[in-house]
């Protein structure tokens, strides 16, 4: 609203004019954020004055070398690199640059702030070799401050300020792009890609392993207020003045004891691009897929999402590839995963829609990665964006060959887990949870219908074959003499208290309903003004900092049901205090270090609130945030008796000693030679996501 702020800045000029005379530092400040105002309506013509005159006063009053200079000259220099009179801004910035090295130290955020700026000045002028090693050190610089800010943080605050970040994350991958700097894109990745997961997983492990009682206690007090916020959101009862309250408990809880177990974080956390490669086999690919905006070098201003795709592997090294506009492949993948599930039309229609749109994502993804794949059979893959959400093995070549028919693919977080151990932990016994009586059973179960459309309009069936899925793998871990032996909790046994009370267990196989709950998305108009704003004015003189966003816990939307979960929904608790709704929020509370695998056999476990270079905050997310080495979850609605025999036969390979993803795979082969089960929906919608 210019027209209404206009007025208020001048007279808020007038005013320290006269009180404090026209030289005051203060009347600096006044005239540097009408200068802004200015600046953002376009009228640079009024803009350049007020802030020429703004830094005048300050050289005066202040001293050439004064921090507050170095912001004026930020700014004229921004508002000259607008206006394309880039000799006039790039001194400016120089200068602007040198006051903060001398005066704040060469590792402050306002000289990476600085760095950026200049190197967008050179971007703009197609000078890639000056502003490439710009980047290079203020990504730097941002990484040594992330890594002491965020693990000081609560993950409201570890994902504002990634939040706040997400313009310059755009602005490195345009320039890595435009550049072809392949090995500066991999460090960016490995570095920033699942940074949060990383930092909250080991955050969780030393809070949870510490024999410190105060650290303790505060990590009971945090479970339990975890507990409570998951259990009010399904009340019936919550209101928004309640759950705020406890976010903000539990968010400064979160903080201290993050604080506190700072001090014991393994000290190796930066992985390089030289540390991958020498972790990778001959045989071995790796391919990290990267989805950003991308930012116009002459404008500064946002055009279309695009992704490109780093290649690495011992013969090649590392390969940047371009792979374009974004839009059309996630319309792609939106149109796969709408028409994967099968309803009573048009049964041939669907057949060819699902490979038609199976080869057109190959084509767009895939194929232009060919080349450089060579014969490697194993293939890393680390996705972005709702790439995520894409059963990679179910696309298709030219030939209508799956990808899982020609390669070993094998799903990532983060190239980081190539090099970096999991943490550790003494494994239990395996644990089996199936077909978990939800109580208040409405009708025959040929009729049941489950449904999940927000907290209060939820309901599930009991699920039969979950039952016989259940005790079918537990025979099997008999048959095959595994060690150690499985516990086994089946209808009311397979309840909440139960699972929760796990330590470690070295296989947790957990069968029944999950949902996901979709939530509003955010403005995007106001996203983007808030991104002209702070490109434009980076530096206003203002009394009070820029307020980090407000982060909403996509975690209280998705769970598993156990025990007594209908009338759990129902703000019924069962005797033992839980209401059979177990939410990703409270997953990250188990103590799963040791767990080498955790399967959800389950509906939709791997959907989730899609986080552009953070993944998906999902259940799968969860179970690796609370310790699981791997995770099977699912990308859609799974059929009931496919589920169960496909758990069977991976689990009869798996105890044979075949590892997890390659036992995964070799089912999934399986399926679709069967005649009743070759329809990618009965097994590509298993997606494992762990190294080993």
């Amino acid at each position: 609203k210019y027209n209404e702020a206009e007025p208020l800045f001048q007279r808020s000029l007038a005013i320290r004019e006269k009180a404090l005379g026209k030289d005051h530092p203060d009347v600096a400040k006044s005239l540097n954020n009408l200068a802004g105002l200015y600046y953002s309506k376009g009228k640079y013509n009024e803009a350049e004055p007020l802030f020429q005159r703004s830094l005048a006063i300050k050289e005066k009053a202040l001293g050439k070398d004064h921090p507050d200079v170095a912001i004026s000259l930020n700014n004229l220099a921004a508002l000259y690199e607008t206006e394309g009179k880039y000799n006039e801004a790039e001194p400016l910035f120089q200068r602007s640059l040198t006051i903060w090295e001398k005066a704040l130290g060469k590792d402050h955020p306002n000289v990476a702030h600085s760095l950026n700026n200049l190197a967008a000045a050179y971007i703009a002028q197609d000078k890639y070799q000056l502003a490439e090693p710009l980047y290079s050190r203020s990504l730097r610089i941002m990484n040594q401050l992330f890594d002491h800010w965020l693990w000081g943080a609560g993950e409201k605050t570890r994902q504002s300020y990634l939040q706040k970040d997400e313009d310059q994350r755009n602005s490195y991958l345009s320039l890595y792009s435009l550049a072809n700097t392949p090995e500066e894109a991999f460090y960016f990745s490995l570095s920033r890609n699942g940074l949060l997961l990383r930092i909250a997983t080991e955050i969780n492990a030393l809070a949870k392993q510490s024999a410190n009682p105060s650290i303790q206690n505060q990590a009971e007090e945090f479970k339990a207020l975890r507990t409570q916020l998951s259990n009010l959101a399904f009340s019936g009862k919550a209101n928004k003045t309640d759950i705020q309250a406890l976010q903000d408990k539990s968010y400064n809880l979160e903080m201290q004891l993050s604080q506190k177990v700072a001090g014991f974080k393994r000290s190796k956390t930066e992985v390089t691009p030289k540390e991958v490669l020498a972790k990778l086999k001959p045989e071995q690919s790796l391919i990290d897929f990267l989805v950003y905006t991308e930012v116009d070098s002459k404008t500064n201003k946002y055009k279309n999402e695009q992704v490109v795709a780093l290649i690495t592997d011992k013969k090649n090294g590392i390969k940047l590839i371009k792979l374009g506009d974004f839009a059309p492949i996630a319309a792609a993948i939106k149109t796969y995963l709408t028409a994967i599930v099968p309803t009573n039309d048009n049964a041939d229609i669907r057949a060819q829609t699902l490979k038609q749109t199976a080869q057109t994502l190959y084509q767009q993804l895939w194929q232009p990665l060919t080349p450089y794949l060579q014969d490697n059979k194993t293939v890393y893959v680390i996705p972005d964006g709702d790439l995520h959400l894409l059963p990679f093995k179910a696309l298709q070549d030219n030939n209508g060959q799956y990808l899982a028919e020609k390669l070993q693919l094998i799903a990532l977080s983060s190239a980081r887990d190539i090099v970096l151990p999991p943490m550790e932990g003494k494994s239990t016994a395996a644990a089996i949870f199936a077909a978990p009586d939800y109580g208040e059973v409405k009708g025959a179960d040929s009729v049941c219908k489950t449904r999940a459309i927000d907290q209060q309009n939820i309901y599930f069936c009991p699920l039969a074959q979950a039952l016989i899925e259940g005790q079918g793998i537990d025979k099997l871990f008999f048959k095959k003499q595994a060690e150690p032996r499985t516990k086994l909790f089946l209808k009311a046994q397979a309840t909440e208290q139960a699972v929760d009370a796990l330590t470690a267990p070295k296989i947790l196989h957990l069968a029944t309903h999950g949902f996901f709950l979709e939530d509003t998305k955010p403005d995007k108009k106001a996203l983007e003004l808030g991104r002209n704003l702070m490109h434009s004015l980076l530096m206003l003189n203002l009394d009070q900092p820029l307020p980090l966003g407000k982060i909403e816990n996509p975690l209280t939307r998705s769970g598993l049901a156990f025990v007594g979960a209908n009338l759990g929904v129902k703000g019924i608790k069962q005797p033992d205090g839980t209401d059979g709704i177990l939410t990703a929020l409270e997953v990250l509370n188990f103590k799963l270090e040791g767990t080498d695998l955790v399967t959800l056999s389950a509906c939709d476990t791997g959907k989730g609130d899609v986080k552009i270079g953070e993944g998906v905050y999902s259940l799968n997310r969860a179970f690796q945030e609370a310790g699981a080495k791997a995770v099977l979850s699912t990308l859609w609605t799974v059929d009931d008796q496919a589920t169960g025999e496909f758990m069977q036969k991976f689990y009869a390979r798996f105890l044979d000693g075949k590892p997890a993803q390659v036992a995964i795979q070799e089912t999934q082969q399986e399926f679709m030679l069967d005649k009743h089960y070759s329809d990618p929906f009965y097994w590509a919608g298993f997606v494992m996501t762990g190294k080993d």
